[in-house]
């Protein structure tokens, strides 16, 4: 009983942690949303939407890749029918230019999304276009770019039919 509601509180501050650091990634503060996401992890190494987005944000941020690999692994392994995993899982694989990867879980994302978000349907044109199919790559810019019309930097890889890095 008592540890039962140790256990509760470990994962509530767990959770809140998270919670706070979803909020810095949300005013595009990732250092400091990656620091939040790791407290908690230390908190709770099993908290699979921590391990998600802090595996997202260092993804994001071209660091730790292999950190951000085990992490998504983990998230993944709780729930394989999330798209939005999957989607983090394949954006670490393309980080880490493990392209045939990337488009393995990006096909499984898409697969799972009934409406997939603009986010991953960017995600899959970039892949697509590093795995040698800029055609591929264009339609799912295409799309996502209908979705998101203020995004500049899909406007572009539209309009150029090419991949930028920012």
């Amino acid at each position: 009983a008592a540890s039962d509601v140790y256990k509760r509180q470990v994962f509530s501050r767990s959770d809140i942690l998270m919670a706070m650091g979803d909020m810095y990634a949300a005013r595009e503060d990732t250092d400091s949303a990656i620091t939040l996401y790791r407290q908690a992890l230390r908190i709770n190494p099993l908290n699979a939407m921590a391990l998600n987005n802090c595996a997202y944000f260092l993804a994001v941020k071209g660091r730790d890749l292999d950190d951000a690999l085990a992490m998504i692994e983990k998230s993944v392994a709780d729930d394989p029918g999330d798209p939005t995993r999957l989607d983090t899982y394949a954006w670490v694989a393309f980080k880490r230019r493990d392209y045939e990867k990337a488009r393995l879980e990006i096909d499984k994302a898409l697969e799972l999304s009934p409406e997939p978000s603009a986010e991953i349907l960017e995600h899959a044109g970039d892949i697509y276009f590093f795995s040698g199919e800029p055609a591929r790559a264009l339609e799912f810019w295409e799309k996502a770019a209908a979705l998101d019309p203020a995004n500049k930097l899909l406007e572009r890889k539209v309009k150029d039919k090419t991949y930028y890095y920012e």
